[in-house]
């Protein structure tokens, strides 16, 4: 009647378990995004994520990648079934792994080392999207074409050269 609490009920949980592991992981998120190019995509195909890493790359703003579907992106070279390919792999539910060339604003090209993984609902075990992590290897794409550039260049030299050439080691042997 005093006004005065009589009891007080409550419980204390302690967080810094949570806290340490949500430190953990928007640690390894930072790395992922830093390194790789990340885009998500849902069973359709229309990309509904992408990071900044893929903007950077690729020319493209977040919102115009936003608006693609994943196909719109990527530059098919040799096998024209690949697409058919990597879509038979994601809808059993397993991961693809391979190289691929996306499509630079501006018309460049930009080769990646891809792994696509489909995600799967907990309760339904059905697919619910995709997720792209890819890595940036143009460079060396590029370096191993002017090493197949190079290679053919020496051996039509070697074939078609007037005299004939012989391979020494250093001790002129």
């Amino acid at each position: 009647d005093s006004g005065k609490p009589i009891r007080m009920a409550g419980w204390f949980t302690d967080l810094s378990d949570l806290k340490k592991i949500d430190n953990l992981l928007s640690q390894q998120v930072h790395a992922v995004n830093r390194v790789n190019l990340v885009a998500i995509f849902d069973l359709s195909g229309k990309i509904t994520y992408t990071n900044k890493k893929m903007s950077e790359l690729s020319g493209y703003s977040r919102e115009e990648i936003l608006s693609k579907h994943w196909r719109d992106l990527v530059l098919i070279y040799g096998d024209k079934n690949e697409y058919d390919q990597i879509l038979s792999v994601i809808w059993l539910g397993q991961s693809w792994r391979g190289r691929l060339c996306l499509r630079k604003m501006g018309g460049g090209l930009l080769w990646v080392d891809t792994v696509i993984i489909p995600f799967r609902n907990e309760v339904t075990s059905e697919i619910t999207q995709y997720v792209s992590l890819s890595h940036d290897v143009t460079a060396q794409v590029a370096y191993l074409d002017q090493l197949k550039s190079n290679l053919s260049r020496w051996e039509s030299l070697m074939i078609n050269a007037p005299t004939g050439i012989f391979e020494t080691d250093q001790k002129r042997k």
